[in-house]
């Protein structure tokens, strides 16, 4: 196998993903998905509830109290998963904390242009 072939391979690798990577941010942009059921475990117990969800590429963003029993969880085990129809997404949550922190001020504006109300 020469470079050349090598390289195609790659190409063709990266545009596959790229394809579904644009596949996945579609639908976690679209109206109908903007609710989705997030899974939460910790302590041999696993929780899942609805949440509203936005997301800016690939990175999905939700809110809750501090306090919840999700924010304990993901702390104790950041491994979460979201669930809407057929479609499972794993992956780590991260607490970014408050919603109106100025710090968050980008996330906020995500969530008030997709939820106008």
């Amino acid at each position: 196998m020469d470079v050349q072939d090598t390289d195609h391979k790659r190409n063709r690798r990266d545009l596959l993903f790229e394809e579904k990577e644009q596949e996945i941010v579609s639908f976690l942009g679209s109206t109908e998905n903007a609710i989705m059921a997030l899974a939460t475990s910790a302590a041999d117990r696993v929780l899942v509830r609805m949440i509203l969800v936005t997301c800016e590429g690939l990175n999905i963003y939700f809110f809750t109290w501090g306090g919840s029993r999700k924010c304990e969880q993901i702390r104790a085990n950041p491994r979460v998963a979201l669930c809407k129809d057929r479609v499972q997404i794993e992956g780590t949550a991260e607490i970014l904390g408050d919603l109106f922190d100025p710090s968050n001020a980008a996330i906020r504006g995500l969530f008030e242009e997709r939820f106008p109300e």
